[in-house]
């Protein structure tokens, strides 16, 4: 009886062992599933954002290449300040130059001594103004630039050759633009002030400013100063209209500029 019970009780051990071991298999398997689980699903996941960004870059490559190509720019048109264009008139610089010749210049026995030599320094000018930009004025206060014409050079650079053609012969004087070519006598130093196209009344007009200083260069003594303002209408309310008018503001201008000049210069 001792031997038959314990053999049962044995058996029942044995039983719950086998039954233990099988729960611990099973839950080994589906612990091991819902691992694999997350990792298939991670992949699918790659995978599909691989695909999106190969098919978003095609996309974008065919649109690009569909776009079309940009225009090519046209050039900007350049314009010159040269008082050789303008026409002979009241405002030109042919005739300021003539009303600014003495009477007697050419009567016998007037003096055939040269003039005194002008130094003619650079021309300064404001930010604004130191470019090759063609301005234009719409409303007070404000000032744009044309988008497709401009000025040859800076305007501030090209009055340096119209200042002399201006100054020598009827004016008197010799000019230079380097104080190594010949002592100078007198300094003329001049800024720009302002050259804009106003389209606030109709025509349109340009107002062109300089600034001048006139200077004896032995006792360094200032002689004078003055300020030449013009306007003129343009002959048409557009970028061309206003270089024709710059040019005989321009002119209008050095002519009471070479009147100013003698008269501080004697």
């Amino acid at each position: 009886m001792e031997k038959t019970g314990a053999v049962a009780w044995a058996g029942g051990v044995m039983e719950k062992g086998l039954e233990t071991a099988a729960c611990h298999r099973s839950e080994c398997r589906d612990a091991r599933a819902e691992s694999a689980a997350p990792r298939r699903t991670r992949g699918l996941r790659v995978t599909g954002r691989r695909v999106l960004a190969v098919a978003t870059g095609l996309t974008l490559c065919l649109t690009g290449c569909a776009l079309p190509l940009p225009e090519k720019a046209e050039p900007a048109s350049r314009y010159v300040l040269d008082l050789a264009f303008e026409p002979e008139g009241p405002g030109s610089a042919t005739a300021a130059s003539a009303t600014s010749q003495p009477a007697d210049a050419t009567a016998p026995g007037a003096s055939t001594q040269p003039g005194p030599v002008l130094l003619i320094a650079p021309t300064m000018a404001g930010p604004a103004f130191d470019g090759p930009r063609m301005l234009y004025v719409t409303r007070a206060y404000e000032v744009q630039a044309f988008a497709r014409s401009e000025w040859a050079d800076a305007p501030a650079k090209m009055l340096a050759p119209l200042l002399a053609r201006a100054l020598e012969g009827p004016a008197g004087f010799r000019t230079v633009q380097s104080s190594t070519a010949s002592l100078p006598a007198l300094r003329l130093d001049t800024e720009l002030l302002v050259l804009q196209q106003e389209f606030t009344q109709q025509p349109s007009r340009v107002r062109f400013a300089l600034r001048a200083q006139l200077t004896d260069v032995g006792s360094r003594r200032l002689l004078a100063t003055g300020e030449f303002e013009a306007l003129e209408d343009a002959p048409s309310d557009d970028p061309y209209g206003g270089v024709v008018a710059a040019n005989h503001a321009v002119a209008r201008a050095l002519g009471d500029l070479v009147q100013w000049a003698r008269t501080a210069g004697r």
